[in-house]
């Protein structure tokens, strides 16, 4: 089916549906090649973070990301920022390599605006301010839970921009 659209120059032209639709599918799968750890939360996950009770992902109003331990196993990233940087929404700065103190930023808000939650404990640095990422092993991680905006009714100031909540292995006695 053809239809009819302006170009950059304002002129009058002619396209294919079916052609722009195979170029849409070619570009969204280089986007998610990319970003093959962090995908958005199937309707039938479990969440905790988003409302403080466990709902499914589908009943959720915020957008929650969820990164379990098999995505974890298959990512690039060495350290917890790493695999972070790479939900979509997050970004991250580091101050020098491994161990060295990193933020994370959620939809462009300041670090101190992300909370960071391990096993439903706050986690923060009383000198930096943030939280203090890069003492997280990955080993110990078992499932990572990202919301992403404001979250302040629920966990307080210090949620604006979201929260990460990284819920660790258990030990096998």
């Amino acid at each position: 089916m053809k239809f009819f659209y302006r170009n950059r120059r304002g002129r009058r032209a002619a396209g294919n549906r079916h052609a722009i639709g195979a170029a849409a599918i070619v570009i969204s799968g280089i986007g998610s090649a990319t970003v093959a750890v962090a995908q958005t939360a199937a309707p039938e996950q479990i969440v905790i973070t988003a409302t403080h009770t466990p709902q499914r992902v589908s009943d959720v109003v915020a957008e929650v990301t969820v990164i379990d331990r098999a995505m974890l196993d298959r990512s690039e990233g060495r350290s917890l920022v790493e695999v972070l940087s790479q939900a979509p929404g997050l970004q991250f700065a580091s101050n020098g390599g491994l161990g060295k103190p990193s933020s994370i930023f959620v939809r462009g808000l300041e670090a101190r605006h992300v909370l960071l939650l391990v096993d439903g404990v706050r986690v923060g640095s009383a000198t930096l301010g943030t939280a203090s990422l890069d003492n997280l092993p990955l080993d110990t991680i078992e499932r990572i839970e990202i919301a992403r905006g404001p979250m302040t009714s629920l966990y307080g100031s210090s949620a604006m921009g979201g929260v990460v909540q990284v819920f660790t292995r258990r030990a096998m006695p």
